[in-house]
Parts: C-alpha cells; sequence; structure tokens
C-alpha cells in the first residue's frame, strides 16, 4: 500500500505488468491443469515484478525503524533486510525437501549406462531432449564416454549440425560421409521426391540400388522439374534401397561370427514411398560410410520409424542396438526393446558390472512422472535379457538378473503391480524359490493396499480415474495365486490365499 500511496501510477504499471505476466497469461493461453514437465517459467515476469515489491517493502520497514524507533540507518536496513529474507526462507523450508534431487543421480547414471551400453569409438544415435541432454552431460561435464560420437536424431536434418559431425569432437574422429558438405547447404536437399523415369506413376516395382550408389545419385544434381513449374535439384530414384556388406570385412570388424548362419550381405532399408529427408538422407550416408570402422548404435529410446526398417538387423546390447548385417526376427510384443538379437553375454556384463541405478537401490526418496520412460527402458532390457538366459538354460545368470532388477528399483521407492510378474517368474523357473516368494509377498501386499483404496471409491470416481488400475490390480490376484501353486509350497500359497482371499473371489477370472 505504500507503493500505493506514493505513485499511484507507478503502482499501477508495475501491477498491470504483474497481472499480464502471472493470470493474464494463463487465461490468454488457456493452459492445461497438467503439462509434459514443469513450465511454471512462462510465468517468471511475473515472479520478477513481485520481487520489486519485495525490495520496495525492504526499504519501507528500513525508513519506517528509522523514522519510529530512531535507529541507526544502518542497523534498520539489516534488520530490514533480514525480516525480508523471511520470505524466501519460508519457501525454502517448505520446498527443499520435497523438490531436492541432493541424492537422485539418476538422470546422470541413465545416460552414462546407455553410454557404457556403447563399445570403444562408437557413433549413437539418440532422439530428443530426454535422451540426448544427459549424455551431452555425462560426456562433457562428467568426462564419462568421450570417445562415442553421440548424434541426436532431432538435429540431424540441420546443415551446420550434419557439417559438425565432419569434425574431431572430444575423443571421437571424424564421421565419414559420402555426400560433399555443399551439397546439404540450407535447403538443399531438405526434401528429396521420388522420380523413377522407368516408373513414372509409382505403380511397379523399382530396380534395387545399393546405399552407396543411391547416396551418390542424391549428392549429385539430377534437376527435375514439378507440375507447377518448380526446380528441383535432385530427386530420388528408387523406393528400394539395402546396404550391400562385405562378408569378410564384417567378421573383421565383429559385425558377425564366422558361424552366423542369419548373416546377410544385403541390409534392406525402409524408404518413404514418395520422397526422403535430410536427416534420413543423412543417417543412411553415416551407417554406410562407417558400418565397417565403427560400431553403430541406435538408442533403445529411439522413435520406432527412426531406424529406417533396420528393426531385423539389430543386436540390443545393454541399452543401445547394434546396427548388424544377421537377421533376427524382432518381437513386436517387445516394441523397440524387442528388436533384433539380444547379445546376452554383452548385455549382462554392462548391466551387472557397469550400470549405475541413480541412488535408487540405496536411497529412499521420492521417484516423480518425469523418471518414467528411462525407468521403462532400463526394465524392459533387463527383463529381456533375464528370459532369454532363462529361456537358453542358463538359469545362474537369469536369476541374477531377476535379482539385479529388484535391487536396482526396490519396492521403498518403486510401487510394485503385476509388471513385475515376469522376473518373479525367471525366479521361479531358476529354482530360487525364497526370493520369488520374497517379492510375491510384497506385490500381494501393494496389491491389496491398492485395491481396498479403490474399493473406497465412488463409483463415479472410480471410473473417472481409477478403473483401469483397477483392473491391473485385480489381474495381480490372479497373477500371484498363479506363482504361489508353482512355488508348491502349500503354507506359503494358503498365505497369499488368505490375504488375498477376498479380491481372489471378487475376481470373475480368478483361478478354480
Amino acid at each position: 500500500m505504500d507503493h500505493f500511496k506514493r505513485d499511484r501510477n507507478d503502482f499501477m504499471a508495475l501491477l498491470s505488468f504483474f497481472i499480464l505476466t502471472g493470470i493474464a497469461l494463463c487465461v490468454f493461453n488457456n493452459s492445461p491443469p497438467n503439462e509434459p514437465r514443469e513450465r511454471d517459467y512462462v510465468l517468471e515476469g511475473s515472479f520478477l515484478t513481485f520481487c520489486i515489491w519485495i525490495g520496495m517493502g525492504v526499504l519501507f520497514l528500513t525508513n519506517l525503524l528509522t523514522e519510529r524507533l530512531k535507529l541507526n540507518a544502518s542497523v534498520s536496513g539489516i534488520g530490514a533486510s533480514a525480516f525480508g529474507l523471511l520470505i524466501p526462507l519460508v519457501l525454502v523450508t517448505q520446498n527443499f525437501d520435497d523438490h531436492s534431487r541432493m541424492k537422485s543421480s539418476a538422470a546422470r547414471d541413465y545416460a552414462s549406462n546407455i553410454l557404457e551400453s556403447c563399445q570403444p569409438n562408437a557413433i549413437l544415435f539418440t532422439y530428443g531432449d530426454n535422451d540426448t541432454d544427459p549424455v551431452w552431460y555425462a560426456q562433457e561435464v562428467e568426462g564419462i564416454r568421450r570417445d562415442v560420437r553421440v548424434i541426436n536424431l532431432s538435429l540431424i536434418a540441420v546443415d551446420w549440425y550434419i557439417e559438425n559431425q565432419r569434425r574431431k569432437f572430444n575423443e571421437s574422429p571424424l564421421v565419414k560421409m559420402s555426400i560433399p558438405q555443399e551439397k546439404l547447404r540450407g535447403s538443399l536437399r531438405n526434401q528429396v521426391f521420388y522420380y523413377n523415369p522407368e516408373n513414372p506413376d509409382g505403380s511397379g516395382t523399382d530396380r534395387s540400388w545399393s546405399a552407396a550408389e543411391f547416396l551418390k545419385f542424391i549428392g549429385e544434381d539430377h534437376t527435375i522439374e514439378s507440375g507447377n513449374g518448380r526446380k528441383f535439384e535432385t530427386h530420388m530414384p528408387t523406393r528400394n534401397v539395402y546396404i550391400s556388406i562385405d562378408r569378410e570385412k564384417a567378421i573383421a570388424a565383429g559385425l558377425a561370427s564366422a558361424n552366423d548362419t542369419n548373416f546377410v550381405d544385403k541390409i534392406p532399408v525402409s524408404l518413404n514411398s514418395t520422397y526422403i529427408t535430410k536427416d534420413d538422407i543423412a543417417v543412411l550416408d553415416i551407417i554406410n560410410s562407417n558400418i565397417y570402422d565403427r560400431p553403430i548404435y541406435f538408442s533403445v529410446t529411439c522413435n520406432g520409424e527412426k531406424l529406417m526398417g533396420l528393426d531385423d538387423y539389430t543386436n540390443l546390447e545393454g541399452m543401445a542396438l547394434r546396427v548388424v548385417p544377421v537377421r533376427t526376427k524382432s518381437d513386436p510384443s517387445l516394441y523397440i526393446y524387442g528388436a533384433g538379437k539380444a547379445d546376452l553375454d554383452r548385455s549382462y556384463d554392462v548391466i551387472m558390472n557397469k550400470f549405475r541405478w541413480g541412488n535408487f537401490d540405496k536411497e529412499q526418496q521420492f521417484v516423480d512422472h518425469s523418471y518414467a520412460p528411462s525407468i521403462q527402458a532400463m526394465r524392459m532390457i533387463m527383463m529381456r535379457t533375464a528370459v532369454s538366459l532363462q529361456e537358453m538354460g542358463d538359469t545362474a545368470r537369469a536369476s541374477r538378473m531377476a535379482n539385479k532388477y529388484f535391487e536396482a528399483f526396490p519396492n521403498m521407492n518403486f510401487q510394485y503391480d503385476v509388471r513385475i510378474m515376469p522376473f518373479i517368474q525367471v525366479l521361479i523357473e531358476s529354482g530360487d524359490q525364497e526370493s520369488a516368494k520374497k517379492q510375491l509377498r510384497i506385490l500381494a501386499t501393494e496389491t491389496v493396499d491398492m485395491l481396498n483404496f479403490y474399493e473406497s471409491l465412488t463409483k463415479e470416481d472410480l471410473e473417472k480415474g481409477f478403473s483401469q488400475d483397477r483392473s491391473l490390480s485385480l489381474s495381480a490376484v490372479r497373477e500371484i495365486i498363479d506363482r504361489a501353486k508353482m512355488l508348491q509350497d502349500g503354507a506359503f500359497l494358503k498365505e497369499m490365499e488368505t490375504l488375498l482371499n477376498k479380491y481372489n473371489a471378487a475376481n470373475p477370472n480368478a483361478p478354480n
């Protein structure tokens, strides 16, 4: 009010700025109640304006103490400043424990796990900010695996970023490419359209071109003119492209072994039927030009479409998919995590000996939803490795992998649900009954707690936001009883049935 009394015009100007950069922005943008991430930085102007008033309030208190209590101006200033600091101090004391991540190294460790999955001198394609920013931090600040060349698929369509790959960076040598940089400047080849004079309407079958031939053609000027008079510097002469593989070079480079029965001398590439974009041109060029010299990987959290149909020609090594000339049918039920073949020896080694777990395994902490994609990635690759080891009869390593999952992502930080059942199944089939019982008890207790909560809701509230979660918990009841029967321990089965009896009887799909 002191500001209002002293200068109304100045007060109204500041108040208008406060409103326009705060609540008015919320109304104008029609902000949704939930955002993918915290976006209160949009309201930064209103926070800064409020800070001006805090500063003016300190000056007001200084004058008040000096005039009313006849204190020295310096003493008044110190006292008023200390009082003014109470406002941010309250925010710190009330919010620090909720927002502090001093015990969490999840982002750094997630990035480290991706990098440690790669073999020396690798090229690693990542996708978007959530993948790439932690990896860059790990390399640039922590010095982790600076030999790995990280290429962000969200930036590779830009000419300056492509040019950067042609230079040595950190401990990574330059990336070889066949198309000259001047052919990719600015808007050149942003979009190269399909045109085959031998198949003008596109209804026939194009001749197959090797990637080397295809890239050489696209890198040259073969001007065509569209129906509306627009000219294009080149065109895409075929939709059938493959990466040609020399068997001897592939074996020498460690891409395959001499005993691989599924070795192929041509890796087919899936292209858009009407055009190819600059980013796909660059990625194809990098793979084709470096495949014998450097291990080439895609992060397992990449968008599957970015693999250009190479899914069946990859090896899962930890959290990275290596491009290899060996065809293995992917498991579509696991999405990108089921791509190609799993290199079980390497995956087991890096997960057990090199992966770090963000302190989730050591400290109790709040794990918010933003961690979900990275945790899901680690869970899926551990599950695939454990299940695959079990299927090939390596029960010892399968059991250790399943137990490592529960050690890395313990119940104190992660709520158990039916999705942990594949790990419990591995423990049962590996003969580790005590570990299986331990995890089943935790899962059963958590399931009952959740179902009790759902039962406390009104029908309207349940259907509004929890019906799917309730169904997931009910399916866990059925799965727990099934696994308890597999253990062939009557006392344990009775324990589980007693605990779950209420909801097992209410479940229409309950086992007899």
